[in-house]
């Protein structure tokens, strides 16, 4: 599908099947290298349709300046997977090769590296490292990584002192601080 999410988001709705979202640029040389390969590849085609409603946005169009807004996207290529409520499941950009970009879309796929699922287990325990660790490294490949900081200063905050000064959390201060005015970065 073409430049119409509503189309793509009805047609989520009737199978119940997970939006793919790439956003693009004309001009974005790496947006029509995935095109004219990856998103070429027999493989790759066969999988994206088998499991997902395929939506193509150019960014460029009065439709996806509206998606980007919407979805605060701010790079190019972006594949986003959405589900039939408008859920972010899953994000990442830039350019692949076939067997790379299968890997991500098959985590798209699994509930268990899905955004919202790794949110809610470290909501449920934010003093978790490994779960905040894991989250963080999703999130940096997402749309959403400006949530990163926020996440990095809950779970340091919820650290004692003794804590802080620990090999993961180390990782997860390189992974979460991009604000160097945040509570994280300080």
């Amino acid at each position: 599908i073409q430049n119409d999410y509503k189309t793509a988001l009805e047609k989520s709705k009737a199978s119940n099947k997970t939006i793919f979202v790439m956003v693009y640029a004309t001009w974005c040389t790496h947006c029509s290298k995935m095109k004219s390969t990856v998103l070429k590849d027999a493989t790759v085609i066969s999988f994206l349709n088998s499991n997902f409603i395929n939506l193509m946005m150019d960014s460029e169009t009065a439709v996806g300046k509206e998606f980007m807004k919407k979805y605060n996207i701010k790079s190019f290529p972006v594949f986003l997977f959405l589900d039939q409520k408008e859920t972010h499941l899953y994000s990442t950009s830039g350019e692949f090769t076939s067997e790379e970009f299968l890997a991500e879309a098959q985590k798209a796929l699994n509930p268990n590296t899905q955004l919202p699922y790794l949110e809610r287990k470290v909501n449920d325990d934010i003093r978790n490292p490994e779960n905040c660790l894991i989250y963080l490294n999703a999130l940096r490949k997402s749309i959403d990584s400006d949530k990163s900081d926020d996440i990095t200063a809950k779970y340091l905050a919820a650290q004692s002192k003794d804590q802080l000064i620990t090999p993961i959390n180390w990782k997860i201060v390189a992974y979460g601080v991009n604000n160097l005015d945040s509570k994280g970065f300080e």
